[in-house]
């Protein structure tokens, strides 16, 4: 059974060095002979506008002895991408206990029908597509490049293959598809099965019947014509299955895949090096639960992951013992070593089937060893439930701060079990991730410190972890670098980052400490917090009928500090934006001189319904909206105060020479003051504009320039300082007329 961690370097270095032997000699051979007497032909259906595969054929016979599937796909080539998807035959088998009989490759052009088997050299390879996660299922690949295709010809390929994997031990599961990913003119799925086995069919996403005809064979057959494509979406959830099939299993219930899956389950004898090991760990550890956590670190930490799955052994685990000794094994080798060990130390513990896709859904499923595609194992101490994952290396922690895998639900082997068993999500009050960027602003001039601090908790913590052992820390600081000069080109580290792993409460904390030379571009800096703007990811496709996959459990958090040389006059700003999946908050404040902007945000659920998508798809947008915030280069220059030793010296002035320069520039800007009867609201220091906040400023609409037209103040063409005027302060903007092309300058007073 798969899983999905792993380095493809040892796999490589393993297959070179020649530790694992993977080809059985003389055993991936395939014979070319015409289809068995119990195949029924399907008639070719004609040619349609919009249809490239003609003909979907499968048949299925089960008997006593094996399993025969019979595969027949007819495909125009209808156009240069044709071509190249279709230019090629391939037909995977396991040769350890698999067949193939190829029956024909024919190409149709217009009348005539060529031979195309006849001229192409088919090669067997060993092509082991699970190799990045470290899985070797010996299966090998049949293939067969055609020659002389054009655009127009149809390609015919019937072939057979037979043969069970032993590991089921004679029973039988599978599905049939009702649909695939691109329009079928005539679809067929043909079973016959020996009418003394027991049958269970269950159907999913469809009510079409098969029609059944009983005999001492029982034919199934499911027809469908002009079968449309099935919709192809972006950010699906994983556990949501497009398209109509049909579960077909010889398992009745899922006690039945018990008893199926216990005696695989066996540890056998244990070795001596085995049994040390558990004693260590029985000697060491004061409680229970210290001793779960030893034997998870054993298997964790001391066993790499790595599956040799031919033949039996997709299903069938390696006896602990030998893991242990060769330390290497897979999710269900690990498993039942884990579960061993636990036992041996007296501690109530079991291996758990889950499917790491589609568990959630597992409840809908008909029973069968098919439904999972990975093992774990379930620990009962102290009145609760543990759920254990022994590949999932570098995770920290005590017992009870670990986190369940989200897998939905499991299957868990013991005598008792009748029913699958869910797995509760591991959902945390407090945030998982928390970022904290903190900028040092002396003066317009002067370079910026920047320092970020990142705070990994549980979850969060184990996956830096696995992902820091895999690069170095001047790989980490370099990446992290390039990251920040995408809006800082002028960037500087200063040294390496700091790290800090608190193995125990399972916390890792990362110290980042740069310079920005040139922080100001266009007279401000942008800021965003980009952590929260990482997460809202929107979909290539908006308009959906499937639903959208939500990243869930999540709870981040990021706060952006900057400290002023003076102090400022933002106000506080608080919005918050929910629905059912998301909760997003934000806060800005203004201390002094230092300026806070708080973020979070957090999930609530792992999809969105199709029907709301567009809704939440602008909340999205306001979120995104949110985490942006414009500092102006205004806001780092010395604010005027007049209790300063300047202030007070150019007061005196004012006072003796009667033209303070203050009181100068004030009365320079009342020219028209002294020309009116009456001052225009917003046009003088003594008639400023009351507005809530700076944002209100901006969205001002009752102003006129002198020469009659609407003064547009936009972020782009105005100049921003604050002055004091009768013991207030009062906010001057200097916008453009675009029509007589002067300067005007508007006073505003915040509430």
């Amino acid at each position: 059974m798969m899983l999905h961690r792993g380095s493809p370097f040892l796999v490589a270095l393993m297959i070179l060095s020649g530790t694992i032997r993977l080809r059985a000699e003389g055993t991936e051979k395939f014979s070319v002979k015409p289809p068995a007497s119990w195949v029924q032909a399907a008639e070719l259906p004609q040619n349609s506008p919009g249809v490239s595969m003609l003909l979907d054929d499968h048949q299925t016979r089960v008997t006593d002895r094996s399993v025969e599937r019979y595969v027949r796909h007819t495909q125009l080539i209808a156009t240069q991408k044709d071509l190249e998807d279709f230019g090629h035959v391939e037909i995977e088998f396991e040769p350890s206990y698999q067949s193939l009989a190829i029956h024909f490759i024919q190409i149709r052009r217009s009348d005539k029908v060529i031979d195309a088997l006849r001229s192409t050299d088919i090669r067997v390879l060993h092509r082991e597509e699970e190799l990045e996660e470290q899985i070797f299922n010996g299966t090998v690949q049949a293939v067969a490049i055609l020659q002389d295709l054009r655009v127009g010809d149809i390609v015919d390929v019937a072939y057979t293959v037979t043969g069970q994997n032993p590991v089921m031990g004679g029973k039988y599961s599978g599905t049939v598809s009702l649909d695939l990913r691109l329009p079928v003119k005539y679809l067929r799925s043909r079973l016959l099965w020996p009418s003394k086995r027991k049958l269970f069919l269950r159907s999913h996403n469809t009510m079409i019947e098969p029609k059944v005809t009983p005999g001492v064979e029982t034919e199934y057959v499911w027809e469908r014509h002009d079968v449309v494509a099935l919709p192809e979406e972006d950010n699906v959830p994983n556990w949501y299955r497009n398209g109509s099939w049909i579960d077909v299993s010889e398992f009745e219930n899922w006690r039945d895949v018990v008893q199926w899956a216990l005696p695989l389950y066996t540890p056998g004898s244990l070795s001596h090096h085995l049994a040390v090991r558990i004693e260590a760990i029985a000697k060491n550890s004061s409680t229970p639960a210290d001793r779960v956590v030893a034997a998870l670190r054993l298997v964790q930490d001391e066993v790499r992951y790595l599956g040799i799955e031919m033949g039996p052994h997709s299903h069938q685990p390696t006896p602990p013992s030998k893991v242990l000794e060769r330390r290497f094994g897979d999710c269900k080798d690990k498993a039942l070593l884990l579960t061993t060990i636990l036992r041996e130390l007296g501690i109530d513990a079991a291996p758990a089937l889950v499917d790491t896709e589609f568990g959630k859904e597992l409840h809908q499923r008909q029973p069968s060893p098919i439904a999972f595609d990975h093992v774990i194992v379930t620990v009962r101490l102290d009145g609760k439930t543990y759920w254990l994952d022994g590949t999932n290396s570098f995770q920290r922690g005590r017992l009870q701060q670990f986190y369940s895998p989200n897998f939905g639900k499991a299957l868990v082997l013991r005598e008792e079990t009748t029913s699958l068993e869910d797995i509760p999500v591991s959902v945390t009050t407090a945030p998982s991730v928390l970022v904290s960027e903190k900028y040092q602003v002396q003066d317009t001039t002067s370079p910026v410190s920047f320092t970020v601090t990142t705070t990994y908790i549980g979850e969060a913590a184990d996956d830096f972890r696995y992902h820091f052992a895999r690069t170095t820390l001047e790989k980490l600081s370099d990446s992290y670098l390039n990251y920040y000069a995408d809006e800082n080109p002028g960037i500087e580290k200063n040294g390496l980052p700091e790290i800090k792993d608190d193995e125990a409460d399972n916390v890792i904390i990362v110290r980042e400490n740069y310079t920005i030379p040139d922080f100001w571009n266009d007279s401000k800096h942008y800021l965003r917090a980009d952590r929260i703007a990482g997460e809202i990811e929107k979909p290539r496709v908006s308009r959906r009928s499937l639903p959208l996959a939500v990243r869930y459990p999540l709870n981040i958090a990021q706060r952006i500090e900057i400290e002023m040389p003076g102090e400022g006059y933002e106000s506080a700003v608080t919005r918050s934006f929910t629905n059912e999946t998301v909760e997003f908050h934000f806060n800005r404040t203004r201390e002094g001189k230092r300026l806070v902007l708080d973020y979070s945000l957090k999930t609530r659920r792992d999809h969105v319904p199709a029907k709301e998508v567009q809704k939440h798809l602008a909340t999205l947008d306001s979120i995104w909206d949110s985490t942006g915030y414009n500092l102006p280069m205004q806001s780092a220059r010395k604010q005027f105060s007049p209790t300063g030793a300047l202030t007070v010296f150019v007061l005196a002035l004012g006072m003796i020479g009667g033209g303070a320069f203050f009181f100068h520039r004030v009365m320079t800007r009342r020219r028209a003051f002294h020309t009116q009867p009456r001052s225009k609201l917003g046009s003088d220091p003594s008639t400023p504009i009351p507005v809530l906040n700076g944002e209100a400023m901006l969205k001002h609409r009752a102003l006129k320039c002198r020469c009659g037209f609407r003064l547009e103040l936009q972020k782009e063409s105005f100049t921003e300082e604050r002055i004091l005027f009768d013991g207030e302060r009062i906010t001057v903007l200097r916008g453009n007329c675009t029509q007589c092309r002067t300067e005007q300058d508007v006073y505003f007073k915040e509430a």
